[in-house]
């Protein structure tokens, strides 16, 4: 017998053949063969939020340099992974160490955070964790001349 079905990505499948009633194989044996229908690539993308540790940065007001923003600062994020190791085959091998870079979304201006780190994917459920740099725009001198201020990063993000 030959037959197709359609199988969903990322899932665990087990096939059982066994004989007709009335019939049997020889030794009274059963075929079960389980598989995995893994998704091959190394990227993915992730929705969360982070923490950037002193992030205070420096604006201009009138032709005064001053500091601005909160010490410790909150944000959302859109994460983008590359699986370095292992290489996570849903569902049964879910974690995964990863080469991650994100950027803010929703509060400031696109791009104004700019990280680069490290994330260990699906740590809970597909709930990840990040350490890492967050570059952060900054004004350098009055004339509002932008330059990047390197801070400690710390997020936690929803693979999609």
């Amino acid at each position: 017998m030959i037959g197709r079905v359609r199988l969903a990505q990322d899932t665990w499948e087990r096939i059982t053949v066994s004989p007709l009633r009335g019939r049997t194989f020889p030794h009274d044996q059963t075929i079960v063969t389980n598989f995995e229908n893994a998704g091959k690539s190394r990227f993915g993308l992730g929705f969360g939020l982070g923490w950037t540790i002193t992030a205070r940065t420096q604006g201009v007001s009138g032709n005064a340099l001053v500091t601005t923003g909160q010490q410790v600062r909150l944000n959302t994020y859109l994460f983008a992974h590359c699986e370095i190791w292992p290489r996570s085959r849903l569902p049964l091998h879910r974690g995964s160490l990863s080469l991650t870079v994100a950027t803010n979304v929703l509060n400031d201006a696109l791009l104004n955070d700019g990280v680069l780190g490290l994330s260990w994917n699906r740590a809970v459920g597909d709930l990840g964790f990040t350490v890492g740099a967050n570059f952060l725009t900054s004004a350098q001198d009055s004339s509002g001349q932008q330059t990047r201020l390197i801070r400690w990063f710390l997020g936690t993000d929803f693979r999609l």
